[in-house]
């Protein structure tokens, strides 16, 4: 947790020159942070996913200010790698049974998943998002808690697709 904190921090710190600095043909050599970070998020613990939350709703306000399609697709590779991490980490253990309990920790990390992708969705396009869930639906030998999960994140989407 203390890793993903300082490479988050890093990051954080140098967001706006990342941001800036980057054109389509030369990305601002900081960039590779966001590898080290998506790595934190790759964790198999949820919680250290959540520290990197703040970071990624920054980089979705920059881009959104910025309003620059070739900006925001220099940060698509990297933001299609933390939705599938999150819907990873959005899936239920395989031996749960009923509905999540309102003010569980896990059922609350899912709220902040879906709120975090709902801000982001845009750098990748709802339609690519809902796509690659419904491919990950269709992939044999799919388990339940899987299938949940990417039904999740397509429910977080849905409402912006044209």
């Amino acid at each position: 947790m203390n890793y993903c904190r300082i490479f988050t921090e890093l990051a954080e710190s140098f967001l706006e020159k990342i941001v800036n600095g980057s054109s389509i043909n030369k990305p601002h050599f900081a960039v590779k942070i966001l590898d080290v970070v998506l790595t934190c998020v790759g964790h198999h613990d949820y919680e250290v996913a959540e520290i990197t939350f703040n970071l990624w709703y920054r980089l979705s306000e920059e881009l959104y200010q910025k309003n620059n399609d070739s900006l925001t697709s220099l940060f698509k590779p990297y933001v299609e790698r933390l939705i599938q991490a999150l819907c990873r980490h959005c899936q239920m253990e395989p031996d749960h049974e009923g509905l999540l309990e309102d003010g569980d920790d896990f059922a609350d990390f899912r709220l902040k998943v879906s709120e975090l992708i709902k801000d982001m969705v845009f750098i990748v396009g709802s339609s690519n998002c809902f796509r690659q869930m419904f491919l990950s639906l269709q992939t044999p030998g799919v388990t339940w808690d899987s299938s949940e999960a990417a039904l999740f994140v397509m429910q977080a989407v849905a409402k912006n697709i044209l």
